[in-house]
């Protein structure tokens, strides 16, 4: 981490008008629900810092477009991120959330998800639901809970785009 930047995140929790906050690989450290408040955000990039807390907190920064908390002791549910309708990137890998995927189902604007190396369960069908989001190009799902016997058949839209997608490390 870059330990020239140091402190804690309720140091910015009366930046009112704040939309962007970068903090990636930095000693930052505090908990999220000191920017509950910063409710005109829309690109929150946490990755690697020693931000913890509840991702529920974040549930009423809804213009949020890009949500990146990988690497971090962020725990929860997805289902607090489903208000946030016009998300494009969302990377909580590596965090300590879980339960189902079905509720980024709200989230049609995606375009990556990266929820690998969690301990999601939600199966299949929720996995698929969320996999057909019209603006979806990439998804990681690895290195989670889900099982299931065989994977489904994908069913191809009629005018398919290309999208990456990583499903290794479960138990399928």
């Amino acid at each position: 981490p870059d330990t020239h930047v140091m402190g804690n995140v309720q140091a910015l929790s009366n930046l009112s008008q704040l939309t962007d906050l970068y903090l990636s690989d930095t000693a930052v450290s505090g908990t999220v629900e000191a920017l509950a408040g910063l409710t005109q955000m829309k690109a929150l990039y946490l990755p690697n810092t020693d931000v913890s807390g509840s991702v529920e907190a974040l549930a009423g920064l809804t213009l949020m477009t890009l949500l990146s908390l990988s690497n971090t002791d962020i725990s929860g549910s997805v289902e607090a991120l489903a208000s946030m309708t016009q998300l494009v990137h969302l990377d909580v890998s590596r965090t300590l959330l879980q339960g189902s995927l079905a509720p980024l189902r709200a989230c049609t604007a995606l375009v990556r998800l990266n929820v690998s190396h969690n301990c999601f369960s939600s199966g299949l069908d929720a996995l698929l639901d969320v996999v057909a989001l019209p603006a979806l190009l990439e998804v990681d799902v690895s290195a989670n809970c889900f099982e299931r016997t065989r994977l489904p058949e994908f069913v191809p839209q009629e005018d398919p785009t290309p999208f990456l997608l990583d499903i290794r490390a479960n138990t399928f």
